[in-house]
């Protein structure tokens, strides 16, 4: 028997794919794997983002419930989801990565789409402690861990689907300039219609095709021998403002490494078109320990271009 060995070439959607398997599972999410056909019903709850083209109706379905081929995966986990939920008082967390069908000028396009559904309470009840439900910033954290380890960049739109309620964004890439995502939480009409015991139920789907069109290039460095230094900020911001838009302006600052918010307040002492942020920024140089004196210079900076550029203010 004699022949060349083939030659291997690497496939980014298999390895996109199945690093965002592990991401999910590494998450706490559990991977659901439903059919491709829905019916009429389940085809209702598509984001409108999703909603491409003509629907695909097979000609000779097993049943009515499986007539038409999913434009989108929410739809499936939407049924999983409000199935458990009835029969489980504990977390719901399932994602599921799977095509998507639709016809456009008369050709039949695929696509490999990542959703995710979260509700129910955060962990499991116990004696001993009482647990939150799960919400909106819990969906986002989890597509913030996917933009950070598939490397994509991403900025959160405003959304008008009826599918969710006022807490849902549209996900938007400024390198390709297109929408490959949407989250939120879904309306209170969608939760009734699909009969979920939890009043708040958190979905998200990202257009897996989409990313690996609008992935960063790596940057490889080496890792500082110093500390790291933090420092929290409380801002008080207009209502419009978004966070991606105070990001932007904090990592212009060389030394600075990460940020996140860990607190959001409206209420009393704010005034109404305003709200309190709190912010953590982590600092790191790879040539010395940064003093106070440099860190406070570095802030004052940060908090220097925020009022110009936005308006923001420390509060008091």
């Amino acid at each position: 028997m004699s022949g060349s060995v083939p030659k291997w070439e690497p496939n980014k959607s298999l390895d996109i794919k199945y690093l965002s398997q592990d991401l999910m599972v590494g998450a706490g999410l559990s991977e659901a794997i439903s059919y491709s056909a829905i019916s009429e019903k389940q085809l209702s709850f598509t984001p409108n983002i999703f909603d491409l083209g003509e629907k695909i109706t097979l000609t000779n379905p097993i049943s009515k419930e499986y007539s038409i081929l999913r434009k989108s995966l929410i739809p499936s986990l939407i049924s999983a989801a409000s199935r458990n939920s009835n029969n489980w008082k504990g977390p719901i967390k399932l994602f599921e990565i799977g095509n998507v069908f639709f016809e456009l000028d008369s050709k039949v396009i695929e696509k490999t789409m990542l959703s995710g559904i979260l509700t129910g309470p955060r962990q499991e009840i116990s004696l001993n402690s009482e647990s939150s439900k799960l919400n909106y910033f819990d969906i986002k954290g989890i597509v913030e861990m996917l933009s950070k380890n598939l490397n994509f960049d991403f900025e959160v739109k405003e959304s008008n689907d009826k599918l969710f309620s006022e807490k849902s964004s549209i996900i938007y890439n400024r390198n390709i300039d297109e929408n490959i995502g949407c989250m939120g939480e879904l309306s209170k009409e969608t939760i009734e219609q699909n009969n979920f015991s939890s009043s708040e139920v958190i979905v998200f789907e990202i257009d897996l095709s989409k990313v690996i069109k609008c992935q960063n290039k790596f940057i490889y460095k080496d890792f500082s021998q110093y500390p790291q230094a933090h420092r929290d900020l409380s801002l008080i911001i207009d209502r419009s403002v978004k966070f991606s838009q105070i990001k932007e302006i904090i990592y212009g600052e060389n030394l600075v490494e990460d940020c996140l918010i860990f607190d959001i307040y409206e209420g009393n002492e704010i005034p109404s078109e305003k709200r309190s942020i709190s912010i953590r920024v982590n600092y790191q140089s790879p040539r010395e320990t940064l003093s106070s004196k440099k860190l406070e210079k570095i802030e004052k900076n940060i908090l220097s271009k925020l009022e110009k550029k936005l308006g923001i203010y420390i509060r008091e």
